[in-house]
């Protein structure tokens, strides 16, 4: 392309205008996400329900599986902290937590 091309093609093309997003407003009922500890993860014992799992670690988690085989419905869960340098890592099956895994508490 020559010189005047490429000067008429970034002339005719300026950069789009630069936008920023505010972040969402958030409500009165909103906290910071609890930091989980080691101690968080030693309390949790094996046969807890996700409700259970969840009012002890003072939050829903997020879902990373859900499957059926056999009749046995398996789903894992995360409880991550901010920033998401360590988690929990809990794996119910029929509704029971029957393993956890954590990686980086203190």
């Amino acid at each position: 392309m020559s010189a005047a091309l490429l000067t008429t093609a970034i002339a005719c093309n300026p950069a789009p205008p630069e936008t920023t997003t505010a972040p969402a407003p958030t409500t009165a009922e909103e906290k910071p996400a609890k930091q989980l500890t080691l101690a968080d993860y030693e309390a949790i014992a094996n046969g807890i329900t996700l409700e259970e799992a969840r009012k002890a670690l003072e939050s829903d988690g997020k879902q990373m599986s859900s499957s059926e085989v056999a009749g046995i419905k398996t789903e894992i869960y995360i409880w991550e902290n901010t920033p998401p340098t360590s988690n929990i890592t809990l794996t119910f099956q029929d509704g029971k937590m029957v393993s956890k895994a954590q990686f980086g508490l203190e």
